[in-house]
This record gives C-alpha cells, sequence and structure tokens, in this order.
C-alpha cells in the first residue's frame, strides 16, 4: 500500500475513532429508511451496530443487505466540518455468543458501555450485531471542498 493509501487509511480510521453516531440508510420496498445510531469501528474500516432482534432494520437487511452511512460531526463553522461516506453490505451476526460477535461488542463498549454490557446480561439473545463491509468510503473535509480539493476516496472489493 503506498504512502498516499496508508495516510488516507489512517486519517479515516482516527475520524471513525472520534465519531460516535452514525446515520444508516437502506432501502425498503424501493422507499429509502434511515436510522442514527452509535456505531463501532475496526482496524480496518468495518462498520458495527447493534439493534434489537425484531427490529425493522433487520427485516429490511435480509431483504437487501446494501447499505450506506453517512458518519459527520458538527463544528463551529462549516470549513471545519468534515464527513464520512461509507457504502457497503450488511451482515446479520445470529451467532449470539460467536467469537465474531463478542468481538464487536468489545468494540462497541469504546463508544457505549451500556451496549457493552449486553453479552453480560441475560438480554443478549433479544439483540443482533450487524456488520458493515465498507465497499466504498468517502471522506470529505468541507474547507478543503470549498478550495476545489478533492475528497479521499477508498474502495475495495467485497
Amino acid at each position: 500500500m503506498s504512502n498516499t493509501l496508508l495516510k488516507a487509511k489512517s486519517q479515516i480510521i482516527n475520524y471513525l475513532n472520534q465519531s460516535l453516531l452514525a446515520t444508516v440508510n437502506i432501502l425498503s420496498d424501493g422507499k429509502p429508511k434511515s436510522i442514527m445510531t452509535v456505531f463501532g469501528n475496526d482496524k480496518d474500516g468495518c462498520i458495527y451496530i447493534c439493534v434489537r432482534k425484531h427490529s425493522s432494520i433487520v427485516k429490511m437487511l435480509h431483504l437487501n443487505p446494501d447499505v450506506s452511512l453517512l458518519i459527520s460531526r458538527e463544528e463551529d463553522i462549516l470549513e471545519d466540518i468534515s464527513a464520512l461516506t461509507v457504502e457497503g453490505k450488511a451482515e446479520i451476526i445470529d451467532a449470539v455468543n460467536s467469537e465474531s460477535n463478542m468481538i464487536a461488542y468489545d468494540i462497541l463498549n469504546k463508544k457505549s458501555p451500556v451496549i457493552g454490557k449486553i453479552p453480560d446480561s441475560d438480554q443478549i439473545s433479544e439483540y443482533r450485531i450487524i456488520k458493515i463491509q465498507p465497499a466504498e468510503i468517502i471522506f470529505q473535509n468541507y474547507g478543503k471542498y470549498l478550495d476545489k480539493i478533492q475528497p479521499v476516496i477508498l474502495k475495495k472489493k467485497l
């Protein structure tokens, strides 16, 4: 991986680590649906969210695993605002006691100790972890955009 790509990946992972909320967008019956949720991420940029197993998002993802996410943070002025858009495929982890599920809860615990405690409760079977594998990540800083500097774009084959 080139130095430019390593720097871009590092910048994106740092932004993910410092952000708390994501808006997840899914197409359902041809109409866009959105939810805002706490997310966690690993060092490779995979995104993890936790939802109730009977929630509408689980039902929608069974029909269409393609998702997009918007992660942004408010700042005092427009030129300081950055945003990250992720497009990818969602996978529902149904094995509640699996190693991958426990890793996801550890990741989510960094941003929400309440979610991180779910595996230790009698409620674990009521929740599902959703792992989103990015196909494309676009990182845009609005100050740079106004200066006509192109966004950082990373693409991965799924």
